[in-house]
């Protein structure tokens, strides 16, 4: 999966590794939005080859059809993840079940800033559990006295 920022806007690419292909997900269709791909799969083939079953910049481009769409000018990132989720299904999509995405993107939005706060709690978790001593991580002011800044690193 490779989202791609092209002409201020998120779109997401998915490669097929059996069967040598990529699907192109985009939430305001648009040509321009294509005009990158081959650039960005050519990045992905140059860092990446020693992982990369082969040449994978001239897989053929299918363009998803039938896709939710968003309704204004700054959902993409947010229909880029929920693309990433959905195409993630071992089953096929079908996508008029989540047509409604525009309409609840509020809730969508709340779910990922919950998932988010969620994950960095956890994290915070695990690292005090780790720090010498049992110190605790501040993360707001300071690190614990049992780490040392660097002389001269400015606080976070």
């Amino acid at each position: 999966m490779i989202p791609c920022h092209v002409a201020s806007h998120w779109v997401l690419l998915v490669g097929n590794l059996k069967g040598r292909y990529w699907d192109f997900y985009d939430s305001l269709p648009n040509p321009m939005h294509r005009t990158s791909l081959r650039e960005n799969i050519r990045f992905l083939q140059e860092d990446r080859s020693e992982v990369l079953p082969g040449d994978i910049i001239d897989w053929p481009i299918h363009v998803i059809k039938g896709l939710p769409t968003q309704d204004n000018d700054n959902d993409c990132g947010i229909f880029v993840m929920k693309y990433m989720e959905a195409s993630l299904s071992k089953d096929q999509v079908d996508w008029k079940r989540h047509s409604s995405w525009p309409k609840e993107m509020p809730r969508i939005r709340a779910e990922i800033v919950a998932a988010l706060l969620q994950t960095f709690q956890a994290s915070l978790l695990i690292s005090n559990a780790c720090l010498p001593t049992g110190g605790r991580l501040d993360w707001k002011n300071e690190l614990p006295q049992e780490l040392e800044r660097p002389q001269g690193s400015p606080k976070p």
